[in-house]
């Protein structure tokens, strides 16, 4: 199982790394916009955890060698539904706090 996980580092990494630089940047800009510094933080780690649970995850399934199951299908339901969410929270927190426009 671990050396599923570990061959598929390379892949997962990068995102990885982004997740975390997308929490370092709200954790700064957090006196600035705090909604959305906090917006984004949640969804980082959102997706920073769906990330691990899905390499978990798939390397269970891989040394089950059970991908006809039920629960693979219900937890890719659950990973959409889940990255569907945290992608919203970076769409709203790129809109939260501003101001109405001014017209004329």
């Amino acid at each position: 199982m671990w050396d599923y996980i570990a061959g598929n580092l390379l892949y997962t990494l990068p995102f990885a790394l982004l997740y975390l630089a997308g929490m370092v940047a709200a954790a700064i800009n957090i006196g600035r916009a705090p909604a959305a510094a906090f917006m984004v933080m949640t969804a980082c780690f959102i997706m920073l955890m769906v990330l691990i649970a899905g390499q978990v995850f798939h390397a269970w399934v891989y040394s089950t060698q059970s991908y006809d199951s039920v629960g693979y299908k219900i937890y890719g339901y659950v990973r959409t539904i889940t990255d569907l969410f945290a992608m919203g929270l970076l769409v709203f927190a790129a809109f939260v706090g501003r101001g109405k426009p001014r017209v004329g």
